[in-house]
C-alpha cells in the first residue's frame, strides 16, 4: 500500500500525463499523499561565465541568414530574461497541476527544488521516505542519451524505491 507517492514533474508536456497516472495509483489508495516535486534544472550554466541565450541559428530574421555574407547575429538574450521566462512557465504549469489536484480533492503538497534532477528526486524519495516515485521519460536519440544521459534512467538506476516511468 502506497502511503506517499511523489510525482517528479518538469515543464514538458508529459506533465498531464505523468499526473494522470499518480491519479490512477492514487485512486487504489485513498489515504496517500501526492506529493509533486519540480526540479529546475542547472543544465547549460557554467560557473563564472555569463549566460546568454541567441536565437536558434538557420533562421532567416531581419538580420540576415546567419552563415552568409553580410549577416550579422542578432543580440543575445540576457539572462535574466531567459531565467523571468523559465520560471513564469513553472509557475504556470505549476498553477495547472495545482488546480487538478484542489479540482480532485487529493491530499498534496508542492515543492520546488533546484539542482540536478535526478539527484534530487532520490535524495527526496529518500529523505522522506516515499513508497514510489512517478515520473516522465523524454524520448531522447541515443547520441543525446549517450553524453547527456537520461533523468529518468538515472532515477531509475538510483532509486531505493519503485519508479513508475510514464511514455
Amino acid at each position: 500500500m502506497y502511503k506517499h507517492v511523489l510525482v517528479a514533474v518538469d515543464n514538458s508536456p508529459l506533465g498531464h500525463r505523468i499526473m494522470q497516472e499518480a491519479f490512477t495509483v492514487r485512486a487504489d489508495h485513498e489515504d496517500c499523499l501526492l506529493t509533486v516535486l519540480h526540479v529546475a534544472s542547472l543544465d547549460g550554466y557554467v560557473a563564472g561565465v555569463p549566460n546568454v541565450v541567441y536565437p536558434p541559428t538557420g533562421m532567416a530574421t531581419t538580420f540576415g541568414i546567419p552563415g552568409t555574407p553580410g549577416a550579422v547575429m542578432p543580440p543575445p538574450i540576457p539572462e535574466q530574461k531567459v531565467e523571468e521566462a523559465r520560471l513564469e512557465e513553472q509557475a504556470s504549469m505549476l498553477d495547472q497541476i495545482k488546480q487538478e489536484l484542489d479540482t480532485a480533492d487529493i491530499r498534496h503538497q508542492f515543492i520546488v527544488k533546484s539542482g540536478d534532477p535526478a539527484t534530487e528526486i532520490c535524495q527526496y524519495a529518500d529523505d522522506e521516505q516515499v513508497d514510489l516515485i512517478v515520473m516522465g521519460c523524454h524520448e531522447k536519440g541515443a547520441l543525446q542519451r549517450l553524453f547527456l544521459g537520461s533523468v529518468s534512467q538515472k532515477v531509475v538506476q538510483d532509486a531505493s524505491v519503485p519508479v513508475l516511468v510514464v511514455k
